[in-house]
């Protein structure tokens, strides 16, 4: 369990890391946010659609190779600032 306390409105919260499981697999809270930011944006964009001559159909190929790259780039980053724990656990 991790806290989260807003002490000017004198609230703290306990919240698990993990949102729900299915069929044995962890979902987590950060997928989650991860998930719906995407979605939000897409739908923002599609809202917007040709409003500075870019097409939406332009914005979902583009996203296509943006969300592969963006995952692939934070777990470097992650696995690069923990560096001492991979070497020793490779395999993880």
């Amino acid at each position: 369990m991790n806290t989260i306390t807003f002490p000017s409105l004198n609230i703290s919260l306990n919240i698990n890391k993990i949102a729900f499981t299915i069929l044995g697999i962890s979902i987590y809270w950060y997928g989650i946010i991860i998930v719906m930011a995407i979605v939000v944006s897409l739908l923002l964009l599609k809202k917007r659609n040709g409003l500075y001559n870019i097409k939406f159909e332009q914005i979902l190929d583009l996203f296509i190779f943006l969300i592969p790259i963006s995952l692939i780039s934070a777990r470097i980053y992650y696995v690069v600032f923990n560096l001492e724990y991979y070497l020793l656990n490779p395999m993880e």
